[in-house]
């Protein structure tokens, strides 16, 4: 497909459609390079500036961005949970165990969502019979509903606050 230039003829548009499937680790290589290697070399023999997006590059662009930013929300929210429960039961090897066992669920399943995201047996019983990317969003809500629903066991049918600290 040819370039399309706008009126003013002071942009255009190059549409580029790769050969492999749009969450292939092969696509997302292409916008890399196109990225890294293509597009500056281009920006420096015509001084023209050069985006690279689309659907796949805004997919590739959030995965980068919840992957950098997902430890530091997990260590965040772990990191005040401990301090309010040691603040609560004034106990650390409580916080401490609670904190960890938050993690260790969190991380099952993680790995579960990833093991049937793969296709094969386990992914055919929830009718996902090829390798399916995981939207970027998933595990950010994972963790949330997880830690949602691990706060409310720990306070629903046990201690609540009141009643620990008399």
């Amino acid at each position: 497909m040819p370039p399309q230039v706008n009126r003013a003829r002071d942009a255009g548009l190059i549409a580029v459609v790769p050969a492999s499937s749009p969450q292939s680790q092969a696509t997302e290589d292409l916008v890399n390079r196109l990225r890294d290697d293509v597009l500056p070399a281009a920006r420096e023999r015509s001084g023209i500036d050069v985006k690279v997006g689309g659907v796949t590059a805004s997919f590739v662009d959030q995965s980068e961005n919840t992957a950098a930013r997902l430890p530091i929300f997990i260590a965040a929210v772990i990191g005040l949970s401990f301090l309010l429960l040691l603040l609560v039961f004034r106990s650390p090897l409580i916080a401490l165990k609670a904190g960890l066992m938050n993690l260790l669920s969190v991380g099952a399943a993680y790995g579960v969502i990833a093991f049937a995201a793969q296709g094969g047996w386990f992914g055919e019983l929830l009718s996902i019979d090829t390798p399916t990317p995981i939207a970027p969003f998933i595990p950010v809500m994972m963790f949330a509903i997880l830690f949602r629903k691990w706060r409310l066991r720990t306070t629903a049918g046990g201690v609540t606050w009141p009643q620990s600290v008399r």
